[in-house]
Parts: C-alpha cells; sequence; structure tokens
C-alpha cells in the first residue's frame, strides 16, 4: 500500500434517506454519486488534531469509567463535524428548539448521533492505547514526556492568550480612531 492511500480521509461518511430508510455510505464511489444525484443528504466528516482536542474538552468524565456527550454538546459536535448547521454557533436556535430536537429527534439524525458518538469512542481507544504504551514506558521517559506536554500546553494557551490580546488591541485601536 502506498502512502498516499493511507492519506487523511475527510468524510467519514454519507447518511440519507431512500424508499423510507435512514442509510449510511461509507464508499468513496458511493457518495460521490449520492451527492451528484441528491441535494438531501448529510455528511459526517473525520475530525482535524485540532477538533479532537476540543471533542476531548467537551466530553463528561464521572471521575470513574463512564465518559458521555449529550445534549447540547452533542448536538454542538454534530454541527462541527457535518454539513448540518443547526444554529447553535450562529445563535439562531433556542435553548427550547434545541430541547425539543434532543428529546424527538428524526432517523437521520439518530443515525448521525450515532456516527458521531462511533468517532468519539474511537478518539477515546486511541488515547486510552496512547496512556497505555506510555505506561510502560521507563519512569524517566514518562516524565521527560509528561514535562514536555505540559510545556506544550503552556505555549499553546499563552499564543492563544497573546492572539486574544492582540485582537483586543486592535478592536480598541479601531475604536479610538487610530
Amino acid at each position: 500500500m502506498k502512502l498516499s492511500q493511507m492519506g487523511f480521509k475527510p468524510i467519514n461518511c454519507l447518511i440519507h434517506e431512500q424508499d423510507g430508510k435512514v442509510l449510511k455510505e461509507t464508499d468513496e464511489k458511493r457518495i460521490e454519486d449520492i451527492m451528484n444525484r441528491k441535494s438531501e443528504y448529510v455528511i459526517v466528516y473525520n475530525p482535524r488534531d485540532e477538533q479532537r482536542k476540543e471533542i476531548l474538552q467537551v466530553m463528561d468524565f464521572d471521575g470513574e469509567s463512564k465518559v458521555s456527550v449529550e445534549g447540547l454538546r452533542l448536538l454542538g459536535l454534530i454541527e462541527r463535524l457535518t454539513n448540518i448547521d443547526l444554529g447553535l454557533e450562529s445563535g439562531e436556535l433556542t435553548v427550547d428548539e434545541a430541547l425539543d430536537i434532543i428529546n424527538n429527534p428524526n432517523a437521520m439524525l439518530q443515525v448521525v448521533a450515532q456516527v458521531v458518538n462511533s468517532i468519539l469512542i474511537n478518539i477515546l481507544k486511541e488515547q486510552l492505547m496512547m496512556a497505555e504504551e506510555i505506561a510502560q514506558l521507563p519512569e524517566p521517559v514518562k516524565r521527560s514526556i509528561l514535562d514536555e506536554t505540559i510545556n506544550k500546553e503552556k505555549r499553546e494557551e499563552e499564543a492563544k492568550k497573546q492572539a486574544e490580546i492582540e485582537e483586543l488591541e486592535a478592536k480598541l485601536k479601531a475604536l479610538r480612531g487610530e
């Protein structure tokens, strides 16, 4: 197998209705064919690295063994990982409307939620495998990895803060007319 064949595939699957049934397609040729023939479908995208980090941050860990993403958080992930515009990011969706969607999803949204949940499970599996591999390393190596991870997180946080400061300063200058 060539490395080019192993590259990142942006589309996880396509979900559509046919003859009253909700179907999920993963074959690239079938996806392309459906996209050319139909206008009503949902594309579920594979998350990129930055999205994976965001996903891990919105997961609820109960401190023991239960992990979940429910309610508005799940709808937010659906909006980020699909071509569905729920209006959450733009503020068009009210809390009551969101609760109605959560409590009364249609068949299409249920399948989309299942696919998004399977993506979440895969991300968690990857995290667990990395943790198991790290646990087997000698203590000095583990300490080095931990220190580097902490330093990287600090650098990223500082960069975000600096970007926010610069953005606010630019807005302040614009308000002042400078």
